[in-house]
Order: C-alpha cells, then structure tokens, then sequence
C-alpha cells in the first residue's frame, strides 16, 4: 500500500531537513518509535510499536537511509521490521522531500509504500492503517515543530 501525506512546520529549510535526515534525533518524534542503536555499515536498529484496533504490535528491526539528495532535498530510506511476537512483518520505503513555503515554513511531503503481513496486515482493507498512518503523521509534525 501506499501513503502520500505532507504537513507544513513553522522553521526554516535548512534545519527541517537537517533534523529530518538525523535518525537518532527524529526518531522520538514519531509515537511509538525508537532508534535504539548504530551500526558500522550506517544503518539502524529500531523499535516500533502501534495499536491499530483491538490489536496491537512491536517490531524490532532495521532503518538504512539509501539515498540522500542534498542539493534537492530528497531522502529515501529503507526499513525493515519483525514482530516481536513472531507474528508477522513489516517493510517500508520512504521517500521525504521538503520545500520552502516562505522564510519561516517548510513543506514536508512523505511518501511511504509498505507491505504488512501477519495480525496487522487485515486492518489494511478497511482503512483503519491510513487512519492510523495520518494520525501518527500529525503527531510526528507536532513533535517536530516542538523539537525545531
């Protein structure tokens, strides 16, 4: 599946986008995620855990930023997850870009296509994880801005 959301922060370009390609010091913007380590080959382990409906779920896995467009400001990182429980997985590729709104804003724009598989794969079908994913999103943007 695949998600497009964007969300506008109240500073400027350059320290969005440098907080945005920093994994250690974004990841605590996102609810229910952590960057939990760094390894010698640049990736990252990670946690990530969700509710979606009666259900919930922890991932362990990893989060490597394949490519980094400095001049464009353009990311795309890769992440790759197993439920802690043994029951299920999740990959995702996510592709960020930000741009300048004025001297003070920046737009943020997120493009994430992800396979789930497992207990959370069924929310898929109706809706509940793109409820979820924009919940998550505003959240994120609201951390954020009080983070910049």
């Amino acid at each position: 599946m695949k998600l497009e959301q964007s969300f506008e922060v109240s500073a400027p370009l350059e320290r969005v986008w440098d907080a945005l390609i920093d994994v250690e010091r974004v990841a605590p913007c996102l609810p229910g995620a952590a960057a939990t380590g760094r390894n010698e080959d640049g990736s990252y382990n990670g946690e990530f855990k969700v509710k979606i409906g009666p259900t919930s779920a922890a991932y362990s896995g990893k989060l490597h930023m394949e490519s980094v467009d400095e001049k464009a400001h353009q990311a795309t990182m890769q992440a790759a997850g197993t439920d802690k429980r043994g029951q299920g997985g999740a990959k995702a590729t996510i592709e960020s870009s930000v741009e300048k709104v004025d001297a003070g804003t920046t737009k943020v724009n997120v493009s994430t296509d992800y396979h789930i598989t497992g207990r959370l794969a069924r929310f898929g079908r109706g809706g509940m994880i793109e409820e979820i994913s924009n919940r998550l999103l505003r959240e994120f943007a609201t951390r954020l801005q009080a983070m910049l």
